[in-house]
């Protein structure tokens, strides 16, 4: 049973070796020494600059102090551990073992003594590096203000300013009426050409995903929490409600994104250095629980609860190599834009606007003419090793020993909102007719226009 807790092919070889099934994730590896070297100052500016809840920021205040404290718990057991080893060391071998046993017994109370303060320190630091959001990139904008990096088909005229909430109805396309008894507000159904529409642009896009050098995984939509935990995904309440469904008297919850478990596909292995970079392209359904209040941001397909997404994800050794593979990305996403006809914008994102796993991220926007402003479209980011420190992902070198992958994850196709872009867009408002993008007419049966759908008008009128 499901409970709306909030609003809140053949494998590729490219591991190097095979991995237990594992079913609770081990504990991060966090960098202790490198957060400490990049400075709690400096943590604390950054996580401002995400404008992180006000508690969190006063947490990572104690972030030095913890540290210093994990580090003289560790010493004293060290040192209490090596005092327990001598005087066991020393009872073996003496004759009046009974003289030494008292003072076995003392050391082996101190040992466990400091133990004990050693685990609490231990869980007290990791708690605050929980808290600790990724790095801030060079390049990410100062301020809250974006970067217009590039416009996308800037001289794209428009024959109408319907929305597509207006034009799917009209045409038979859209019903988000029923499914409002079916479901609940924020669902729909896709109808005749409206739900081939959503299929062509997913055997489209993986298409162009996999002659690019992207493998195709069919991923899992229920995940655990653990795992949504460990990429990053900590849900900011928006008053009071949360946003993600999870599955009642269980610990697992639905995926707000193929991310999730694509990410979770390299959990606990490392990939062969040979393999860098590992690149996959998915396709599944999506589930936001934060669709949010009802409004014209909320009318129709843009902001929904349950939808079709294809993501990219990648694995890479080198912050180098992952910049690159960042730019490669969003040069894919913006390649489908263009394929599509549509007007759109690509903005580098300011630090708020990031999230706590995301270094750097670039959003898409397509100008929406029912709408009258731009909505995001795509989005693509590069986590570093955020990631793959709590999933356990790294790479085995030459040397045989491990390092931990760069993760970078893109949106290559967020289908609801493609299509609503698609109906506002390509609309003329004479012939009552949707075009077809070039692209997409051979996955719709050489269909180059849509319009009434006949076929779908079954009921009769009460």
């Amino acid at each position: 049973m499901l409970r709306h807790i909030c609003r809140s092919i053949p494998r590729r070889r490219c591991f190097s070796s095979a991995a237990d099934e594992w079913k609770n994730l081990k504990a991060p590896k966090h960098d202790y020494k490198g957060k400490i070297a990049l400075g709690q100052d400096t943590i604390i500016r950054e996580a401002i600059q995400r404008q992180l809840p006000k508690d969190t920021i006063e947490q990572l205040g104690e972030l030095e102090s913890a540290y210093q404290t994990f580090r003289k718990s560790s010493q004293k057991y060290d040192e209490a551990r090596s005092k327990q080893r001598k005087v066991s060391d020393a009872i073996k071998v003496a004759k009046d073992k009974k003289a030494l046993a008292q003072e076995a017994g003392e050391a082996k109370k101190i040992m466990k003594a400091m133990e004990m303060n050693q685990r609490e320190a231990t869980a007290r630091l990791n708690a605050i590096m929980e808290l600790v959001p990724n790095v801030i990139h060079s390049s990410v904008p100062e301020g809250e203000d974006f970067e217009v990096v590039e416009i996308l088909n800037p001289d794209r005229e428009f024959k109408s300013n319907v929305g597509h909430y207006e034009i799917g109805h009209s045409l038979n396309l859209l019903d988000t009426k029923t499914s409002a008894n079916t479901s609940g507000y924020g669902w729909y159904y896709l109808l005749g050409q409206g739900a081939q529409l959503e299929q062509a642009l997913v055997a489209y896009v993986l298409d162009k995903a996999r002659s690019a050098g992207w493998m195709t995984v069919a991923p899992p939509t229920i995940i655990r929490k653990s795992v949504a935990h460990a990429c990053g995904f900590k849900p900011r309440d928006v008053g009071g409600e949360k946003q993600i469904y999870a599955i009642e008297d269980q610990d697992h919850c639905l995926a707000g994104t193929a991310e999730i478990p694509l990410a979770a596909w390299a959990a606990d292995k490392s990939f062969k250095h040979t393999s860098d970079p590992v690149k996959v392209s998915g396709v599944s359904r999506s589930y936001r629980a934060e669709a949010g209040a009802r409004g014209a941001d909320t009318k129709g397909l843009y902001r929904v609860h349950e939808f079709t997404k294809v993501e990219l994800f990648a694995w890479t050794i080198t912050p180098e190599s992952a910049d690159g593979i960042l730019e490669d990305m969003l040069a894919f996403q913006k390649s489908v834009v263009l394929d599509l006809g549509l007007k759109a914008r690509v903005l580098n994102m300011p630090a708020f606007e990031l999230g706590y796993p995301a270094a750097k991220k670039y959003d898409i926007e397509a100008w929406l003419p029912g709408r009258g402003d731009w909505g995001e479209i795509t989005s693509t980011s590069n986590c570093l090793d955020y990631q793959s420190r709590r999933l356990h992902t790294t790479f085995q070198m030459r040397d045989a020993k491990k390092q931990y992958a760069q993760t970078l994850n893109g949106t290559a196709l967020a289908v609801p909102r493609v299509i609503a872009a698609i109906c506002e867009s390509n609309f003329d408002p004479e012939t009552k007719t949707i075009a077809v993008p070039e692209v997409l007419q051979k996955y719709m049966g050489g269909v180059k226009t849509i319009g009434a759908q006949d076929e779908c008008d079954v009921f009769a009128t009460n």
